[in-house]
């Protein structure tokens, strides 16, 4: 009578894949995390990502304010109608997402 093997594939008697590379002992009581630090919440995350937004899009303002600004100083009489014109295109969409992205990270703080 033949005896039966518990794993004819032989997939159990092979070596662990990366058992050499990661520690796979057990974790003993005086290894475990006893308080997690410096761990900042999902709500102070985005606190920093809005601030972070508005104070890039105050930046591009203002650097495009200073291009725009430079280029009606410097341009021939002739050119002024169209920075003008450019000016108005550009700006109404920035100050209004300026002014949304200002709103959003005020907003958030005042719920705190």
């Amino acid at each position: 009578m033949p005896s039966e093997d518990p794993d004819p594939t032989g997939i159990h008697e092979a070596e662990p894949p990366l058992s050499g590379l990661i520690d796979v002992t057990p974790i003993t009581e005086d290894e475990t995390p006893q308080g997690v630090v410096g761990v900042a919440t999902v709500g102070e995350r985005l606190d920093g990502h809005r601030f972070s937004l508005a104070s890039q899009l105050l930046w591009l303002v203002a650097a495009t304010t200073v291009i725009l600004l430079g280029a009606a100083i410097f341009a021939p009489s002739d050119h002024l109608e169209a920075v003008k014109s450019i000016a108005s295109v550009v700006f109404g969409p920035l100050i209004t997402l300026l002014g949304t992205s200002f709103a959003w990270y005020y907003a958030s703080r005042k719920s705190d």
